[in-house]
């Protein structure tokens, strides 16, 4: 699950679409020093012969940035019945963060 222009990329949750693709879940962003990271939630999706799904997000990859991103990371992840991602996570630390990203 890489992300261009970062040094910490990590999926933590994977799920299967009805349709047969892969959606993995984590973080992607960059460790500034030992104890500083700027990380964002991190979707990826493949379809079934395992390459990138280009017409998701960017190049198959989306990111979610909420502004102070210290060690941001999306650990479950749901799919709706309407093909909606859900997926919710830690965002620096105590806080939770919850996201809905269309399917389709």
């Amino acid at each position: 699950m890489g992300f261009p222009m970062t040094t910490a990329t990590n999926a933590f949750a994977v799920t299967l679409q009805p349709n047969g693709d892969i959606v993995a879940a984590g973080q992607a962003g960059n460790i500034i020093s030992n104890s500083v990271t700027d990380e964002a939630f991190a979707l990826a999706r493949y379809i079934g012969n395992g390459k990138l799904d280009s017409t998701f997000g960017n190049g198959g990859r989306v990111t979610t940035s909420f502004g102070s991103n210290a060690d941001a990371f999306i650990t479950p992840i749901v799919l709706q019945g309407d093909g909606t991602i859900v997926v919710a996570g830690g965002n620096g630390g105590t806080n939770l963060e919850v996201a809905r990203f269309l399917g389709q």
